[in-house]
């Protein structure tokens, strides 16, 4: 708890639901201990690779946003959150 109207949020673990081929993925440094996105087309994830307990989380290779579930942004949007975009990604449901 950051103070009583703030809390921060650490993510680790990032979790590896990218849809590559779906999100049209450019890597940088493929194949090392290093790699990630260097850019895509569209942030397309795959939910069947995604934890059920994972509500709050980075895609791995891509943290350049966050991704919460569709439940967590209800809640969040129903307590009025402030300071922050909840944008709409796609989701590839196999």
């Amino acid at each position: 708890m950051a103070s009583k109207d703030y809390v921060v949020a650490h993510l680790i673990n990032p979790v590896d639901c990218i849809d590559v081929a779906a999100s049209g993925v450019k890597w940088m440094g493929e194949g090392s201990p290093t790699q990630r996105i260097f850019r895509l087309r569209s942030l397309v994830l795959d939910p069947a690779r995604v934890p059920k307990d994972r509500k709050l989380f980075f895609p791995r290779y891509y943290n350049k946003v966050p991704a919460l579930r569709q439940e967590l942004a209800e809640a969040m949007k129903k307590e009025n959150f402030s300071n922050i975009d909840i944008v709409a990604i796609s989701a590839h449901v196999r």
